[in-house]
């Protein structure tokens, strides 16, 4: 059973690692060394790589024998019930409107700085989303392998978070600055 779990750990690592070092600049680079028509599809390829990846380690995870960390009465469950649903509820938002709609770029075709919607609340409504939804998924079901998944996901999140934020204030300057001061990370005060 505990090899189960660390296998479940590196899957997850595996995945960070993966998932950071094809988003980088030289990767898309060298996609488009390889291949005009991979360059073209180089988005559309790395979030299904990513989908079909992640959809495999929770499939794992969720079929590894694990133990239950604790137990409470079950009133306590509509809680993470609600604060899940409305993590999701952010997800499925920001999803749509960033990717579905194109909404991350602006009408002359550049990506702009959002700071409207849920960005003008956090400065990172997917990554909030996410984590709301996970915590109060271990809530419902406070399993090891859970618990394994979310404090690896939480670490990647806050670490590709600092990342992040380098690169959008090298894009956008004083603009990002100034939104950052104003705006918190992941959670509305």
């Amino acid at each position: 059973m505990i090899i189960q779990h660390w296998i479940l750990a590196g899957m997850w690592l595996l995945f960070g690692i993966l998932h950071s070092l094809t988003a980088t600049e030289s990767c898309k680079k060298m996609a488009f060394k390889l291949s005009i028509n991979l360059h073209k599809n180089y988005r559309f390829i790395y979030i299904t790589v990513a989908i079909v990846s992640l959809l495999s380690i929770l499939a794992y995870g969720f079929n590894i024998n694990s133990p239950r960390l604790f137990t409470y009465n079950n009133i306590f469950y509509f809680i993470p019930i609600i604060t899940g649903t409305i993590g999701l509820c952010i997800m499925v938002s920001v999803v749509y409107k960033y990717f579905i709609t194109g909404m991350a770029l602006k009408r002359d075709g550049h990506q702009g700085l959002i700071t409207s919607g849920l960005n003008n609340f956090v400065r990172h409504p997917l990554y909030a989303g996410t984590l709301l939804t996970a915590w109060s998924f271990f809530s419902v079901y406070p399993l090891l392998s859970i618990l394994i998944s979310n404090t690896i996901v939480t670490g990647y999140t806050i670490t590709g978070i600092y990342f992040e934020e380098k690169k959008l204030a090298a894009m956008f300057g004083n603009e990002y600055l100034e939104y950052k001061k104003k705006v918190p990370m992941l959670f509305p005060l």
